[in-house]
């Protein structure tokens, strides 16, 4: 499409809407897009994806600094970055407000990323670490090897 010709056209009636593209508009989005291309091609990722990383960096840092780096559903240190999960302590999903809930700054917790993603949606707490732990999805190290443990004892249990 060259400068100037109709990009759009909206027919509201008698009223005839015609939007035209300017030059500075064409240029603007070929800067952004060759901005968004160089950016992508030194970090090696999206510049959303490269952003999100540095704010759960920083986020990580600070928790470390404030010694808040630890699960709210085992209790143990969150020892990296990759561990690190932002947990919803009540479900904010199905309630009755649920943007209220979502941005409350009360109901945030931090979880390992095991942790958390084994209690999602559960709103019964169970007794940790248990095998009803790991039953319903936990899989810290503690849940984990009183599963192993009740494996092992089923398995010797039927010879």
């Amino acid at each position: 499409m060259q400068i100037g010709q109709s990009d759009k056209t909206f027919n509201l009636g008698s009223l005839r809407i015609v939007r035209v593209r300017t030059p500075s508009s064409v240029q603007k989005n070929k800067n952004m897009k060759e901005s968004n291309e160089k950016k992508k091609q030194q970090l090696g990722m999206h510049i959303g994806t490269a952003s999100a990383q540095l704010r759960k960096n920083i986020l990580f840092d600070l928790l470390k600094q404030l010694n808040k780096n630890f699960c709210h559903q085992c209790n143990k240190e969150i020892q990296t970055v990759k561990e690190l999960s932002i947990e919803h302590i009540t479900p904010y999903l199905d309630s009755d407000d649920p943007k209220k809930l979502f941005f409350d700054l009360n109901n945030i917790a931090f979880s390992h990323l095991k942790c958390n993603s084994g209690a999602a949606r559960q709103t019964k707490k169970t007794k940790h670490p248990s095998w009803h732990s790991y039953k319903k999805g936990c899989r810290c190290n503690e849940c984990k090897k009183i599963n192993a443990d009740r494996v092992f004892r089923y398995r010797n249990k039927l010879n």
